[in-house]
């Protein structure tokens, strides 16, 4: 039965546009006949209203017409002038009316119907230069023509042109020219041809009107009965869907939601259509960011959200975790009209993520806990060790070997520092205490250090003119050490080192991640057995390693320095190849001015200094090393007696002219809070922060928090000058 239906459609397709072709195919003949007869009766009209002019004329007169500038003026000139003049009222569809004779091979008027004061006026005795070969027709044949539309000086013309003949002789004698101007002379023509285009365009316009109007019916209908199988497989997936689907307007009202949205939810859809906006099911926390990143960033500018994670609230008002992707409805003009989403309870998932999760951390803490306790175990058995041989020598005087144990004792105590610097640099607290400098020492003193004693040969490539950066010194070296260490170690027969450097102007391509700016690049590549592609991306995961004895913090401890230095690091490696390191730091602007070079040993700085800390032991080592520089010094041991001693000393017009405040006070105000107090009291005054942990930021950038400078715990003597010098304290 369908089959029959469509065979009738089409043939009525292919018959109806047969019909319309011969319609039109028919209509062009009749209307090219129309034109033609229109055509030929305005023209035996104008040529029967020239005839009767051509006989209205005085033949006496007109032959003693000579076409010479003479005949102005003679009576018979006057004569046919008036005549032809008159005619010119009775045609008023008439330009122009004349009379010219033919001469030697040339047209030359005798007379014409403009008055002698018009433009168009032309003498008698005048030579028709412009003529078309169609004027002579006359003389050579004797007979009436119609020229066709012919432009000369007076404009664009259809001529009527009747030889007069001379009545015995039946020799042309002269010619009557009457001009019809071209736009009116196919005016009536062109009036009844329109009438007609009108008709004929009327009857095409309905027999199309009519094939549209059958077309569309049945194109409607078959679209209909598509639509309702569409509509049907749509609402048999939709419903049977098992992620939540819903889709609501830009009012925030639900259009429809499928039943396994409604179940997740506890609502049914009459309930959620009442709660009349979309956000009454969302946890307020999220509204912000749905509203601005969402809606404005996402499905405005791109026309859908991405998959990203929020939270529903159901109706018994539990909160409960959802994945969620929306796309936009756009109406005819492009606009969004609504949107809809799928929604996936993702509760089971993020319990297993959360478990997974914590064995991994209890997992990572036990790693890190048994190579801290490692680590500090060998390094206290030293220190200890050193300590009880110095002891013994001291007891027994026997001082030759007491500086030697001594030394020993402060390198292991710089090795319990660098360990305990790497811990804090990979936490929270770890940041840079930066200050403007070049690179160029740090990467040559840094990496000459890490392969002492080694087989491994390094080739250095680094302009003079290298742009300073601000940097932690200790934070950018520890970086160095640490990939020099790993190229080392993956050359355990020896091989090169390569360090380059080089700056990169703004306007550079950068890694993504770096702002628009200038930066300093700096690379480490050796020529080691390479790391694998599986392995490549997780060398910056904590606790990660391949070495049987690593810790894992290394290369983490790296990532963490160069992102809080706000630069970036990328590694390129093959196996067997070798593995190269490149870090971008961003460049710094400023420049430093140097220094004179004072020894350390030198250094005296006698002023009024008051020095805040908790720890009784640190204060009085502390108080040891400034009092040995000449410093008078005074110790408090909470923010409260520190901002009291500071008072009473301004009162006793004895002020402190530095003073070094520990960031961290358990139980109290520590030095952020402390500074405030005092800079209210005096602003005259050098303020230095000093901390061995601080998840604070307080430590790198101490001059927007009221400070001068900030020095690191543990420090010695020689650290603390250097701050002195910096500051300019002498």
């Amino acid at each position: 039965m369908k089959d029959q239906r469509l065979g009738k459609f089409i043939s009525f397709k292919i018959i109806l546009p047969a019909i319309i072709l011969l319609y039109v195919i028919f209509s062009a003949l009749f209307f090219y006949r129309f034109w033609i007869n229109s055509h030929h009766d305005t023209s035996q009209k104008a040529l029967q209203a020239t005839y009767t002019m051509a006989i209205g004329i005085d033949g006496e007169m007109f032959t003693k017409l000579r076409g010479i500038p003479e005949d102005v003026g003679t009576v018979h000139f006057e004569s046919v002038k008036k005549r032809l003049m008159h005619l010119l009222t009775v045609y008023p569809d008439v330009k122009f009316i004349y009379l010219y004779i033919e001469k030697e091979g040339k047209l030359i008027f005798t007379v014409d119907s403009e008055p002698p004061e018009s433009k168009d006026y032309t003498p008698p005795g005048t030579e028709y230069t412009e003529a078309d070969p169609e004027y002579f027709r006359p003389f050579k044949e004797g007979k009436a023509i119609i020229t066709k539309p012919v432009t000369d000086r007076w404009g664009t013309w259809v001529s009527i042109l009747v030889p007069i003949k001379d009545k015995k002789t039946k020799q042309v004698k002269a010619v009557l020219g009457v001009d019809y101007p071209a736009s009116k002379w196919m005016n009536e023509a062109i009036k009844h041809t329109v009438q007609l285009f009108i008709i004929l365009l009327v009857f095409f316009l309905l027999l199309i009107t009519i094939f549209r109007l059958v077309v569309s019916i049945h194109a409607r209908k078959t679209k209909e009965t598509m639509l309702q199988q569409k509509e049907q497989s749509y609402r048999e997936l939709f419903d049977g869907n098992r992620d939540g689907l819903v889709m609501v307007d830009m009012e925030g009202s639900f259009l429809d939601v499928n039943p396994a949205f409604c179940q997740m939810l506890g609502y049914s859809l009459a309930e959620l259509k009442e709660l009349e906006d979309f956000f009454k099911i969302t946890p307020k926390r999220w509204w912000e960011f749905e509203r601005e990143e969402i809606l404005k960033n996402r499905l405005l500018k791109q026309g859908y959200s991405g998959v990203y994670e929020k939270e529903y609230i159901r109706k018994d008002g539990t909160i409960f975790p959802v994945e969620l992707q929306a796309y936009a409805i756009q109406d005819g003009d492009g606009s969004m009209s609504s949107l809809w989403a799928v929604a996936r309870d993702i509760t089971e998932r993020k319990k297993m993520e959360q478990h997974t999760l914590k064995t991994q951390r209890l997992e990572s803490i036990g790693i890190l806990a048994g190579g801290i306790a490692h680590d500090f175990n060998n390094l206290l058995g030293g220190i200890f060790g050193y300590i009880e041989l110095a002891k013994k020598n001291v007891n027994e005087k026997k001082f030759d070997n007491v500086l030697k144990y001594l030394s020993k004792l402060m390198t292991m105590f710089y090795r319990a520092k660098d360990l305990s610097q790497q811990l804090l640099t990979f936490s929270k607290g770890g940041h840079p205490v930066s200050k403007n400098q070049s690179l160029i020492p740090i990467l040559k003193h840094s990496s000459e250090f890490s392969l002492s004693g080694s087989n491994v040969k390094r080739n250095i490539s680094v302009p003079d003119d290298l742009w300073d950066v601000c940097v932690d010194e200790n934070q950018i070296g520890q970086v160095i050490d640490n990939i020099v260490i790993n190229a080392k170690q993956a050359m355990p027969d020896g091989g090169e080192i390569t360090v380059m450097a080089r700056n990169v102007p703004h306007g550079e391509t950068l890694p993504l991640g770096l702002k628009a700016r200038p930066y300093v690049c700096f690379s480490i590549a050796d020529n080691g057995i390479g790391i694998s592609a599986e392995n490549l991306t997780k060398i910056f995961d904590p606790f990660f390693t391949t070495k049987p004895k690593g810790s894992g913090l290394g290369l983490a401890t790296v990532y963490s320095i160069i992102k809080r230095h706000e630069g970036e690091i990328e590694v390129k490696s093959q196996p067997n190849l070798g593995t190269t390191f490149i870090i971008y730091l961003p460049a710094s602007t400023k420049r430093e001015k140097s220094e004179p070079n004072i020894m350390n040993e030198e250094f005296k700085y006698r002023g009024n200094v008051l020095i805040m800390d908790d720890e009784e032991d640190l204060l009085d080592l502390f108080s040891c090393n400034l009092e040995e520089i000449g410093c008078t010094v005074t110790c408090a041991r909470n923010g409260e007696e520190a901002v009291e001693l500071f008072s009473k000393a301004k009162v006793k017009l004895q002020p402190f002219t530095l003073v070094i405040l520990d960031l961290t006070i358990p139980g109290g105000i520590g030095g952020k809070e402390v500074i405030k107090h005092l800079r209210k009291i005096d602003e005259s005054f050098i303020a230095i922060v000093s901390s061995g942990y601080s998840e604070d930021t307080v430590m790198a950038k101490p001059l927007e928090h009221g400070f001068n400078d900030a020095i690191a715990k543990p420090y010695n003597r020689k650290d603390l000058v250097e701050v002195l010098m910096r500051n300019r304290l002498k």
